[in-house]
């Protein structure tokens, strides 16, 4: 089976709106259609069966209230930190170790839909990126190929991020089993613990920013 993960947590402060960012609406459509719709479209597409949404600390009842079809099922998350996004979820499911579990943002949009090839490789597949200098995101570090955990661009990290990722379930088993997740809060520290493979991509825009949302209203259309 096929699983979507979307964190919906923070308060949105940086946007000053009062409804959640993930319900901001996508561009190019002659109907209300919310940025949350695109995640969850790519994430169908891709064959997921069924959609958790990991509400911190409280649940968004605006966007719970819209998205309210039994494929889509809500969870409190319990500890906060990203990392314990995927805890709150693993202990939401009844996971077999074949199973995939698909990761992304749901204020974010990107080009094309790298879940599909994702799903047939093994493992933690990390699909990725470019970024802007100026972003604080999780890069990929120039002699490495670890993970510097939320940084903006130096010369010793590259213009790459991870933008949207892939699980087995036999991923998140085993880092259950290895307690990862009360090592680390960040999920970009916890990849650096394992094996990954990556798969390059195209335009990502985060939409959680005023700044996010202007350059892709000005310049992309991505569906």
């Amino acid at each position: 089976m096929i699983y979507g993960v979307i964190p919906a947590g923070g308060k949105g402060t940086r946007l000053g709106l009062p409804f959640p960012k993930e319900l901001l609406p996508q561009k190019g459509f002659d109907f209300y259609n919310p940025t949350v719709n695109h995640i969850i479209n790519k994430m169908k597409e891709a064959g997921a069966e069924q959609l958790y949404f990991i509400h911190d600390p409280e649940y968004k009842q605006s966007l719970k209230d819209y998205l309210n079809d039994p494929l889509y099922i809500h969870v409190r998350q319990k500890v906060s930190g990203v990392a314990n996004i995927l805890l709150d979820f693993y202990n939401s499911v009844e996971l077999q170790d074949s199973d995939q579990v698909l990761f992304g943002m749901a204020d974010t949009v990107f080009e094309g839909n790298p879940f599909t090839s994702m799903c047939r490789q093994p493992g933690i597949v990390c699909a990725m990126f470019h970024t802007t200098d100026d972003a604080k995101v999780d890069r990929l570090t120039v002699k490495t190929n670890k993970f510097d955990v939320k940084s903006i661009k130096t010369d010793t990290n590259s213009a790459t991020a991870w933008g949207v990722l892939k699980f087995d379930g036999a991923s998140l088993r085993k880092f259950v089993e290895d307690d990862v997740f009360s090592q680390c809060s960040n999920i970009g520290d916890v990849l650096n613990q394992y094996p990954v493979q990556l798969v390059s991509c195209g335009e990502y825009i985060d939409l959680g920013t005023w700044a996010g949302y202007n350059r892709y209203l000005s310049n992309f259309n991505f569906k």
